[in-house]
């Protein structure tokens, strides 16, 4: 085979070694789990595979490389793998990373149920994400179950489960380099007790300055003190609603709306359907089944 310029790429993806469920699970085993230990002496050839795979790195950094893109990966980075997907693995220092591989059956019913899987293309590499320290730490102490789990289809998806949820929780997130006070006041605005309080409560819970809250906050999630604010409070009414069967006056009083048009039309705009609304739907049981 000759290739010239822009071609060699195509040839080399044409040359990768296809992995094959198969060589994994040759006794019909529902998953495999694998860890890599890179160092600068030793990279991952190029590859494809008939098989879907979750990749975390657990310590250290590195890089992937697909058919014309290339990713800076680090601990905490994580994605989950289409199946067919060409790429390798590398690192000029020190990497480590696992892998637990499955077959595409589950992947497309993941596909089905989980938006954050719908969005991955065979012809690309996958999105990584980045999760804090703790998650981390929860992500390992789920994959330490699974391993020591039978490897049947149902333990598998419990640990995929977690994760999907994990990685959809990502998003809401402040990165895992962003300043301690201002995650601790994201996370604590949350309490209905708090997020009565507003913003001035958000700015005394970051200990900062009004001025470099609004900085930092910006900066660090794009949104302004009150947005953070507004939805730690339309998230506790929501969950009222659902709960409980307490007025909706009541409830936005006690999540922080003095407004009750006001309350109406952000919930709307939040949940696209009016608080009653929301509350019928969130206590209607399937269709034959009564109390």
């Amino acid at each position: 085979m000759s290739c010239a310029g822009d071609d060699i790429l195509l040839c080399l993806i044409d040359m990768a070694n296809k992995l094959r469920w198969r060589e994994f699970a040759p006794s019909g085993e529902a998953f495999h789990v694998a860890s890599y230990q890179l160092e600068d002496s030793f990279q991952l050839n190029l590859h494809t595979h008939n098989y879907a795979e979750v990749f975390w790195i657990t310590q250290g950094e590195g890089f992937q490389i697909g058919r014309k893109e290339r990713q800076a990966l680090n601990t905490g980075s994580i994605a989950i793998v289409h199946p067919e997907c060409v790429h390798r693995f590398g690192s000029e220092t020190s990497m480590t990373l696992v892998n637990v591989a499955f077959s595409t059956s589950v992947y497309h019913s993941l596909c089905r149920v989980f938006d954050s899987v719908k969005l991955m293309q065979s012809n690309r590499l996958p999105e990584w994400k980045q999760v804090t320290k703790n998650a981390l730490i929860e992500l390992n102490r789920a994959l330490n179950e699974l391993v020591q789990s039978p490897k049947r289809s149902i333990y598998l998806w419990r640990f995929l489960t977690r994760l999907l949820c994990m990685l959809e929780q990502v998003d809401e997130e402040l990165p895992p380099d962003a300043p301690a006070w201002l995650a601790k006041a994201c996370r604590l605005i949350r309490d209905p007790q708090h997020a009565s309080g507003g913003v001035p409560e958000f700015i005394r819970l970051a200990g900062r300055s009004p001025e470099h809250v609004s900085r930092f906050t910006r900066k660090w999630t794009g949104q302004t003190p009150r947005d953070i604010v507004q939805a730690a409070r339309l998230e506790n009414a929501a969950q009222a609603l659902a709960l409980t069967d307490t007025a909706v006056i009541e409830i936005a009083a006690d999540a922080g709306f003095q407004n009750l048009g006001h309350f109406y039309k952000v919930f709307k705009s939040r949940y696209h359907c009016p608080p009653l609304a929301y509350r019928h739907a969130q206590k209607r049981l399937p269709a034959g089944i009564m109390l």
